[in-house]
């Protein structure tokens, strides 16, 4: 435990400071005026880290922080952004062979049962089905889990839709893809694209009848 010690001491310390102070200034050794030469010192550099953008990519991907440290500070303004500095670390796992590639149909295998893969199709919702699409989705398949912060805005789900087609739409998986993974991506792919359009048809309406209101809206007097 630190010990402070007694406001007698810190008062004499204070008086004993203002005393070589005042001794320092006659012998010219020292600025007359002690706050401006404070406030013309060159101010202290920000810090250079961005914790929340590291810790959370790296647990996300469930990996080590450290790891995802490294390559944030190789370019720290172009992973200001999450995402940004998400898809860099993946793309770095990858290389160092830690995670799936999906140019190749190499190691596909289907890890999910039956039942779990319809207790997901019966989600409905698109966003709770890319959340946990990786649950159902086989090895080696390119696809990077999100969880619910990713996909808060529209936007995001629209951008979260795209990036699994490339992974489960039955006619974008690599040709080496054995012929089982063919038939179980369309099982994945139909009920999240019947999921993707309800949520597009629901905010075409939302927007519809906002814009309606606010044409509706009239004047107060």
């Amino acid at each position: 435990m630190i010990r402070r010690p007694p406001r007698s001491t810190l008062s004499s310390s204070s008086a004993a400071s203002d005393v070589y102070k005042r001794q320092a200034q006659a012998m010219g050794k020292a600025p007359q005026d002690w706050t401006a030469a404070a406030s013309a010192r060159t101010p202290s550099s920000p810090m250079e880290v961005a914790p929340f953008q590291v810790a959370s990519v790296a647990a996300q991907l469930g990996i080590d922080t450290g790891y995802v440290w490294d390559i944030y500070k190789a370019d720290k303004q172009a992973y200001q952004r999450i995402d940004k500095l998400k898809d860099a670390v993946v793309e770095h796992l990858r290389k160092d062979g830690f995670a799936p590639s999906n140019n190749t149909g190499e190691d596909m295998v289907i890890v999910c049962d039956d039942a779990t893969l319809a207790q997901w199709q019966q989600l409905g919702n698109v966003r709770a089905m890319l959340q946990y699409l990786d649950r159902v989705i086989w090895t080696n398949s390119g696809w990077d889990p999100l969880t619910q912060s990713d996909l808060c805005l529209v936007d995001h789900v629209k951008a979260a839709f795209k990036k699994a087609l490339r992974c489960v739409h039955p006619d974008k998986l690599p040709p080496a893809a054995p012929e089982g993974i063919r038939g179980f991506a369309t099982r994945v792919f139909d009920p999240l694209k019947v999921a993707y359009d309800n949520f597009v048809a629901a905010e075409k309406m939302v927007a519809a009848h906002l814009e309606e209101q606010g044409g509706n809206t009239q004047p107060t007097q």
